[in-house]
């Protein structure tokens, strides 16, 4: 397995990553205009791009969706709590950036694979497990593959994702931060890639960030 990080691009510089098989199937995580750039990369060293794998429904992180979906024919994967999102302009807040989108020119995708909590996606030798973690939006997830945790907007080095848009509740996201600070210390060593800025640690958050310090949990199992 091989972990490709494309270049953050846009206004919002949203992180979007690929995990790579040993076969050279691909899955691509978020799909900005950073992962649409990285497409030609992908291309030049023939890895095949199979699913793009969202980790929530926002404008910023599926600005590029629809153009990488056409191009590589792969299955889009959202929970289902998000799947509206990649139909409606409201519920994804394309309306509400409009300025900062070609919003007449971005087709929606439609007949997405819905994720659940605890479900497996198999690629090659890799398991990629689900966690619902909703707060910043009501289908946010994070993606387990390997010793990485791919965790959107939920979970940043030192901060967290905003809770002020719609769908957002500050209540549900410190219950799924919970969930990741009660994780067993098997999972401290675990790398954290966020949907926007610099990768951590889980052991580096539970020690420094203040919305995990301040959370009660025993991992000592």
């Amino acid at each position: 397995m091989n972990l490709i990080k494309f270049i953050p691009l846009g206004m919002f510089a949203v992180n979007s990553y690929a995990v790579v098989s040993d076969k050279n199937n691909a899955v691509i995580i978020d799909a900005p205009s950073g992962a649409a750039a990285g497409l030609k990369l992908l291309n030049n060293n023939d890895i095949t791009v199979q699913k793009i794998l969202l980790t929530h429904g926002h404008c910023d992180h599926i600005e590029c969706l629809a153009y990488i979906a056409e191009k590589t024919g792969a299955e889009v994967c959202i929970h289902e709590a998000d799947e509206p999102k990649l139909s409606d302009s409201k519920l994804n807040q394309f309306d509400f950036f409009a300025d900062a989108f070609d919003t007449e020119n971005l087709p929606h995708v439609k007949n997405a694979f819905r994720l659940h909590d605890g479900d497996i996606i198999s690629l090659d030798e890799i398991e990629i497990k689900v966690m619902h973690t909703p707060g910043h939006t009501s289908g946010g997830v994070c993606y387990f593959a390997g010793n990485m945790i791919f965790s959107g907007d939920t979970l940043f080095a030192g901060s967290i994702g905003r809770t002020d848009m719609p769908d957002g509740d500050m209540s549900a996201l410190k219950n799924s931060l919970e969930k990741l600070a009660s994780l067993s210390k098997d999972y401290d060593s675990f790398e954290v890639y966020p949907g926007h800025g610099p990768y951590t640690t889980i052991a580096r958050e539970k020690m420094y960030n203040p919305y995990l310090k301040e959370i009660k949990y025993d991992n000592f199992d």
